[in-house]
């Protein structure tokens, strides 16, 4: 056909069809070696990309007033209101709005009030 040569011969096919042991083991390690590309596939893809997008969600639960934070496009600022999807951060002189989602990183915590006054306690001593 095509003047291709075939690399399977019409004789060598009937053996294997007539003798039919050759085609049934192949079918478990067939689907051993399915079985394990799944494994490999969640534990390597999967796995790791569902832990980051915990981490990324528990990270934007936690924001408060004046953490200092970085988003997805590059804008650095510090946040003075969050609404229920919604921050506004202020970069420089300006205030802008953005989604919640659209926070990549936290750089700076907001100091909370027990850590202001424990500062405060080791200052005056």
């Amino acid at each position: 056909m095509f003047g291709f040569p075939s690399l399977i011969t019409p004789a060598h096919a009937a053996e294997t069809t007539a003798a039919g042991g050759a085609g049934g083991g192949s079918m478990w390690y067939t689907l051993i070696m399915l079985g394990a590309l799944v494994l490999i596939f969640y534990f390597l893809i999967l796995r790791p990309q569902r832990k980051r997008d915990k981490d990324s969600k528990n990270m934007r639960e936690s924001l408060s007033v004046g953490d200092e934070v970085v988003t997805i496009g590059g804008v650095c600022g510090k946040i003075t209101r969050i609404k229920e999807d919604t921050i506004t951060l202020q970069s420089g002189d300006s205030k802008l709005r953005f989604l919640k989602n659209s926070i990549a990183s936290v750089t700076k915590p907001a100091a909370s009030k027990d850590d202001e006054e424990d500062s405060g306690e080791e200052k005056s001593e």
